[in-house]
């Protein structure tokens, strides 16, 4: 996701990088359940594929969306309105 998502390190930060780990839990959880139903242990390419089918690219902006508003909500802070954009766009810093 951060390979399509160039700005999710910067959103995460804003949140102490609890946007990151809790992506990394739910996802975890997620290819967990896929492998234990699916008898999937000894081949990663399936288990990426059966994930992918369960759970396709173009739904990544709004599960980092759903669980940046669940953070910000149990935070008590004002929901972001973030743009796919935003978080899909290199910016090049000068060195």
């Amino acid at each position: 996701m951060q390979t399509k998502f160039t700005g999710l390190y910067d959103l995460s930060l804003t949140t102490g990088h609890t946007l990151l780990d809790n992506i990394g839990k739910i996802v975890h959880d997620r290819l967990t359940n896929i492998v234990l139903a699916n008898k999937l242990e000894d081949n990663c390419f399936k288990v990426t594929s059966a994930y992918r089918k369960r759970h396709p690219h173009f739904g990544d902006f709004q599960f980092i969306m759903a669980t940046l508003h669940a953070i910000q909500d149990k935070e008590g802070k004002p929901r972001a309105v973030i743009q796919e954009k935003d978080l899909t766009t290199v910016a090049l810093k000068e060195l």
